[in-house]
Parts: structure tokens; sequence; C-alpha cells
């Protein structure tokens, strides 16, 4: 029996998830290349983005190529969420 699948947050994803922010470094990831660590690379985070997008969950993706107007580190994402007031 293969448990990768029900371990894998990928394979979890849903409607009522709460909103996910995602912040990678190192190098710029490129989908289809073989990260040395793939379940923690930024190709996994923007193919787990593209679940959430699906599932209409609220995600922000961040990573070497690809900054975000508004959250520059993990940190500003959370002092906004937090004090905003929002879910």
């Amino acid at each position: 029996m293969d448990v990768a699948p029900s371990i894998i947050s990928i394979e979890h994803v849903s409607k009522d998830d709460p909103p996910v922010a995602l912040f990678y470094r190192g190098e710029a990831p490129v989908v289809g290349s073989s990260p040395k660590d793939p379940t923690h690379s930024g190709v996994m985070g923007i193919k787990l983005a593209e679940r959430l997008k699906a599932a209409e969950v609220d995600v922000v993706l961040v990573h070497p190529g690809q900054s975000h107007p508004k959250y520059a580190s993990s940190t500003d994402y959370l002092i906004d969420r937090l004090s905003s007031g929002q879910p």
C-alpha cells in the first residue's frame, strides 16, 4: 500500500482550507526540474498554489523570480493578516 499520497499536503487541499502563505528562498523554481529537496522546494510551492487557487483558497506565493506587491516576507504577511482581522 502506497501511503505517500495520504501524507502529502497537496493531496488534501479543499475549499474550506484557511488562507496559505508560501515563501521560498534559494534558486528560482523551475517546474519540471529535479530540486535537491522536492518536498520543500519552490516547485512544490508553485504546484500547491495552483491546487489552492483551483479550490478558491486565498494563497500568497513568493519565491525568487516572483515577488508579491504587498508582502516581502512571511512577517509582513502575518502582521497584515493578524492586524486586519482577516481569517
